[in-house]
């Protein structure tokens, strides 16, 4: 994801990448998720190889890995989503030993193992219904953020 914050209008918009979208790096066509998993993105700022492609500056960046994301999301309490379908997968060979995605419909509190899931569910829909609850999901955290109980969850969500 891209974000965009306009500090005089007090606005942020956000950009969802596809992580197959290609672009060029020195004359090479690679995928967003390919380049992030190059030795030089580990010691080099991501965010100039796509500023570099885009044409667009990227002054500063985040990258959060799956640990870290159920950890965020712990941090913070969790949080509540509608999840729209049942959801199943599993893939032995993904990850720490594999990957299993259980969720049923309906509304439910999340915390980071599951969020995870939800964000990383991709079936027939492809990488758009992925964005589409990354999004989703974006909103409710952003939503959550701006609570009253946030306040006494800020010492705990910086460590």
């Amino acid at each position: 994801m891209v974000t965009s914050v306009d500090m005089d209008q007090g606005k942020a918009a956000l950009l969802s990448v596809p992580r197959d979208t290609r672009v060029a790096i020195d004359g090479t066509w690679l995928s967003i998720r390919s380049i992030m998993r190059m030795p030089m993105v580990a010691t080099s700022c991501p965010g100039s190889q796509l500023s570099s492609c885009w044409g667009v500056p990227i002054d500063h960046y985040i990258i959060i890995d799956i640990k870290s994301f159920e950890r965020i999301i712990d941090a913070i309490g969790g949080v509540d989503i509608n999840v729209e379908k049942r959801m199943h997968y599993e893939d032995p060979w993904d990850d720490d030993g594999g990957l299993v995605i259980d969720l049923y419909p309906g509304e439910q509190h999340m915390d980071g193992k599951k969020a995870i899931q939800y964000v990383r569910y991709r079936d027939g829909e492809g990488d758009i219904g992925r964005i589409g609850r990354q999004q989703k999901f974006m909103k409710a955290v952003l939503a959550k953020m701006i609570t009253p109980d946030m306040l006494l969850r800020l010492p705990k969500a910086g460590r």
